[in-house]
């Protein structure tokens, strides 16, 4: 019972807050990526599209088409990434912490009815051998 009770404290007082604090700075950072690649997709449209000087030749339109096209795919990436970040926190917080939270508070009480069980079989036992012991 005692490595139960250990276990629930520990996830509730460690890891449950701890894994919640993870998911969230997962979020914060896939956010942040998301902004980064933004400016960058923004830039490289701006460099593309309204120039503020003209390509000197065809290689410097494709180098910039070649940014662009890179920075796309940058965002795009992020995006995703983003919306699993939250889609993983959502998941989180409405399954998985309860789930694992009800896990071990169930072993709690699992334990403490175990517990019950042998202290009442051990005083019928003991009743009997004092019966015995009187006879």
């Amino acid at each position: 019972m005692t490595d139960a009770e250990n276990a629930y404290n520990k996830f509730r007082k460690l890891e449950g807050p701890q894994s919640k604090e993870t998911q969230e700075q997962a979020v914060v950072d896939a956010y942040n990526s998301l902004e980064e690649a933004q400016l960058a997709y923004d830039e490289a449209y701006d460099n593309l599209y309204k120039p503020d000087d003209v390509a000197k030749d065809e290689n410097e339109e494709n180098t910039r088409q070649t940014e662009f096209d890179s920075a796309e795919k940058k965002l795009r990436s992020a995006i995703t990434s983003y919306r699993k970040a939250v889609q993983d926190q959502k998941i989180f917080k409405r399954y998985t912490y309860p789930s694992n939270l009800k896990s071990v508070k169930d072993k709690l009480e699992q334990s403490r009815l175990d517990l019950r069980k042998v202290m009442v079989s051990t005083q019928s036992s003991m009743k009997q051998k004092n019966n015995s012991i009187y006879s």
